[in-house]
């Protein structure tokens, strides 16, 4: 008997794994592929072997990675009925967040997991407390929306020219910004506009003294850690100071290296 010859046997294990798959999306985490088909989802292990289907109740709209352990990331789903809903690649029943009457075009969920911001097929947006399913707030005319990945409550919008920063009950920021937002991390927007993707620092003194002034000073110090000015941190240090919150104080006069004020801080306290 003749040995198999070694170059035909790569081509036919190279011929075994290669197949069409007609998905309409496909995406990847830490051990997985991820095929989105009109009303089903697969899990395949890279190897191509099915490790578990969803078939969901009706077309799927919107599916967006929600980081994780590996092995353990999730899946945000948007339905055309309306319905947002969270797949767990570890476990085999997909878990509703909200139902909604319109079509789902975009999701996006806060860091801490507690809050979701829906835009559905006629640009409305809605944004939602998932424990509680109340509806926090809604705009109209909405392009794209991210939380940000350091500030559990900071939202951003866009509409067709113009950028929204909303940081809980506070109305809203703004600045001329064409394009769309597709991420948040700390004072830095990602914006994709065309074919080009631009990063924008977004300065946070006007929402900063919004709080400092309702004498927020938690707040206020979460917002001065992701971008504000040395005076604004001195101001952030005098205010808390003489509220007599000294944890506050002193954070921030040791973020500007303020050493009189550290030691009265001290002294007093």
């Amino acid at each position: 008997m003749q040995p198999d010859d070694p170059f035909d046997m790569k081509y036919k294990a190279h011929k075994k794994i290669n197949k069409r798959i007609d998905c309409t999306n496909l995406y990847v985490t830490s051990h997985n592929l991820v095929l989105v088909f009109e009303k089903k989802i697969q899990l395949l292990a890279f190897t191509g072997i099915l490790v578990r289907e969803w078939i969901l109740e009706d077309s799927i709209k919107f599916v967006k990675v929600v980081s994780g352990p590996p092995k353990s990331e999730s899946l945000l789903v948007g339905l055309q009925n309306g319905l947002v809903t969270r797949v767990f690649i570890g476990n085999a029943f997909p878990v509703p967040i909200v139902r909604q009457t319109t079509g789902i075009e975009s999701v996006d969920m806060s860091a801490d997991k507690t809050n979701i911001a829906i835009i559905d097929e006629h640009k409305s947006m809605f944004v939602y407390d998932i424990k509680s399913q109340r509806l926090l707030f809604q705009e109209t005319q909405v392009q794209s929306a991210a939380w940000n990945l350091e500030m559990d409550d900071m939202l951003a919008f866009t509409t067709n020219d113009t950028l929204y920063i909303k940081t809980r009950e506070m109305p809203a920021s703004q600045q001329k910004l064409p394009g769309l937002v597709v991420g948040f991390k700390g004072s830095k927007i990602f914006c994709l506009s065309d074919t080009a993707m631009n990063t924008i620092d977004v300065p946070q003194s006007s929402t900063f003294y919004r709080f400092l002034e309702k004498k927020d000073y938690a707040m206020a110090y979460k917002l001065a850690c992701i971008g504000v000015t040395i005076q604004d941190w001195k101001a952030l240090g005098v205010e808390a100071l003489l509220a007599k919150n000294f944890i506050i104080a002193r954070k921030a006069f040791c973020h500007i290296r303020e050493l009189a004020f550290i030691d009265l801080c001290e002294t007093a306290d």
